[in-house]
């Protein structure tokens, strides 16, 4: 073998490792943003998810406050009755309105709201 073939080969091994080298880093970079992006998209669903619990449970605490208001304190409910509560807001900060959907057969829904998300409960009797 000539000096300029020992010269090629040994350049040849060098830039092999270099290029796994940048295949590894490649590879370790691909993985850390997958990892981040999942868990970045499953905080981003619990924050969801804690929001639509507490304006389903102000819609139920609408429900529960019509309901009271019917059984214990004579509440009547007639053509005129459209919205029975309007923007009552909670301690925790979520709201709910109470309105009647339909006369006969009686049929009232409360939406409850908290932060951008909303949910209902309708009543029927």
């Amino acid at each position: 073998m000539n000096k300029k073939n020992i010269q090629l080969n040994r350049l040849n091994k060098e830039g092999s490792a270099l290029l796994m080298a940048i295949l590894i880093l490649s590879s370790i970079i691909a993985v850390s943003f997958s990892v981040s992006r999942m868990v970045m998209t499953a905080i981003k669903t619990g924050g969801v998810q804690a929001q639509s619990v507490m304006a389903y449970y102000s819609s139920e605490a609408g429900a529960e406050r019509v309901l009271y208001k019917i059984r214990h304190e004579s509440m009547i409910i007639n053509e005129n009755s459209t919205n029975l509560f309007t923007n009552t807001t909670l301690s925790n900060g979520a709201e709910y309105r109470v309105a009647v959907k339909q006369y006969n057969p009686l049929k009232i829904i409360s939406v409850g709201e908290f932060g951008s998300t909303k949910r209902s409960v309708e009543l029927s009797f």
